[in-house]
């Protein structure tokens, strides 16, 4: 696996797992509704390679989007462990969207990531437990 891919999972992967569950503006069940949604879009960041920059640009700003609504919807004692990583993300998409190639977007990616691979590595999995205990895959609540 790529490298940069291989850290974008590790960073995300608690982010995806943790946008499953939310009802109210800050909630589990805002939270856990979150999850498809982020699922969807890092899917389709994932599958991004070999496409067109435009293309990268708009799966990065989608990608984003999702995990900004994942940070709003989280409940209080997930917060301390979501926000840096919405911020993470926030700050590798302004770099996307500033990028003139695919390669660009790639090193981009990877820089940020590389560099605060171990910051974020306990909020992703922090994150990652609280939706495996409280939310189930179809972004309902357990």
């Amino acid at each position: 696996m790529h490298r940069s891919r291989r850290l974008f999972a590790v960073v995300s992967l608690g982010v995806l797992v943790a946008a499953g569950c939310s009802s109210s503006p800050r909630s589990q069940e805002a939270f856990c509704r979150q999850g498809p949604l982020l699922t969807n879009a890092k899917r389709s960041v994932d599958t991004a390679d070999g496409g067109d920059l435009a293309q990268s640009k708009r799966r990065m700003a989608a990608f984003n989007q999702a995990i900004q609504q994942a940070v709003k919807a989280a409940p209080e004692e997930l917060v301390p462990d979501i926000e840096p990583l919405g911020k993470l993300w926030a700050e590798i998409n302004r770099d996307v969207q500033r990028a003139r190639s695919t390669e660009e977007v790639s090193a981009a990616t990877q820089d940020v990531l590389t560099e605060r691979q171990s910051t974020y590595k306990h909020s992703s999995q922090a994150v990652n437990d609280y939706t495996d205990q409280h939310c189930t895959s179809t972004g309902g609540t357990k």
